[in-house]
């Protein structure tokens, strides 16, 4: 059986007729002739059939689908690979998180045994596993990577909390999309604009004009938003993403962090986060950790890099007993960058200061100098 395949028309029209036939008895079929529709004609993409893949299988896989697409040859790229990715593979192991077809469940199955990976609640104290935790937010897009091991309380303090703030911070990208939560695609009130997205519909921008009744055209449009979060509670937010996806035997060496990201206490400084906007989305988030292999402590332990809609960030996980400084030191967070040659070889990163511990305002100016290709908008003057 071949895992890949070409999204091309007669591919669409088999999915389809898949839908047609399963679409009564599991209704999530019905998102996909829309998604297939959303990428790139003619590309070929991988099918990964519910199991999780090595790193040497996700790399190889990575130069399959760049001779497929391109033509470039396999060997050529595994080459560049190993180029790029060689110094950082001698020094971590990396595990990738993509989700499956359905539901994936992290941690231990057992009630009994599990153990909150925040607060370390166990049954025995108290604590309670009935509800399907959201390792990362649903919304933000996340419908099929799910932890075992956060407690209910955790669960609604967190999503009330640090990750309520990582959605506010992308409130707009995700009316823009139209990236559906609990409380469907979320509308955006700026100061001179309300911009929704129906579910299934196009995206609208309602834009009111100067008081002058100047008619703007397109490219003089600048649209003004202020959101409101806390900057540190973004770092929090990624931090417990990757806590709850990390392989249980790395888990121990995080017993500080739990605090910290339920918000029990506050660091006075963190390390650069960094971020990169890419040209394509991607709807479901996924997340890569890298963990050091030996103990070479000029490195961190634990780095964590988190993929959502258009943005990739890049972190150092903190209060791990494994490290013996935090990275915040220019000289230390530039030698664990130099060696993530995949990273420092992109000039296009933003670093973001996230240090600051309360709530403050953002202002967001977004300029519409041309319509998009994969999003269709009614704009109205």
């Amino acid at each position: 059986m071949s895992y890949y395949r070409k999204n091309d028309e007669q591919f669409r029209k088999n999915i389809d007729t898949l839908v047609s036939i399963f679409k009564s008895q599991v209704p999530q079929v019905q998102q996909l002739p829309k998604f297939f529709k959303d990428q790139t004609d003619g590309e070929y993409f991988f099918i990964g059939y519910n199991f999780d893949l090595s790193e040497d299988e996700i790399l190889k896989v990575n130069a399959s689908l760049e001779f497929l697409n391109s033509g470039r040859p396999y060997q050529q790229t595994m080459d560049e690979i190993n180029r790029v990715f060689g110094s950082v593979r001698q020094a971590y192991k990396i595990y990738a998180f993509y989700g499956a077809s359905k539901k994936h469940f992290y941690g231990e199955k057992d009630k009994v045994k599990r153990v909150c990976r925040f607060c370390h609640g166990t049954q025995a104290t108290g604590a309670k596993f009935t509800m399907d935790a959201h390792t990362i937010s649903e919304s933000i897009g996340n419908k099929l990577i799910f932890s075992y091991e956060e407690c209910d309380i955790c669960n609604d303090r967190l999503g009330s909390s640090v990750e309520q703030d990582f959605g506010e911070m992308l409130r707009i990208d995700r009316c823009y999309f139209g990236v559906k939560g609990k409380d469907g695609i979320p509308v955006v009130r700026g100061e001179n604009f309300t911009m929704e997205h129906p579910e299934g519909g196009a995206l609208s921008i309602k834009f009111f004009n100067d008081d002058d009744g100047h008619v703007p055209e397109l490219d003089e449009i600048v649209l003004k938003y202020i959101s409101r979060y806390n900057p540190q509670n973004i770092y929090r937010c990624l931090v417990k993403y990757a806590l709850g996806v990390m392989p249980q035997e790395y888990v121990c060496h995080f017993d500080k962090v739990g605090n910290w990201v339920r918000n029990q206490n506050s660091l006075a400084k963190l390390p650069t986060l960094k971020k990169l906007t890419l040209a394509k989305h991607e709807m479901q988030p996924h997340i890569i950790l890298y963990i050091r292999k030996g103990g070479n402590k000029d490195l961190p332990y634990a780095v964590g890099e988190f993929h959502v809609l258009r943005y990739i960030y890049s972190f150092i996980i903190p209060l791990c007993d494994e490290d013996d400084r935090d990275f915040c030191n220019q000289m230390d967070y530039d030698r664990f960058w130099n060696l993530f040659t995949h990273y420092n070889s992109i000039k296009d990163w933003q670093s973001m200061s996230v240090s600051i511990d309360n709530v403050i305002e953002h202002q967001i100016c977004i300029k519409l100098s041309g319509r998009s290709e994969h999003v269709p908008v009614n704009l109205t003057v």
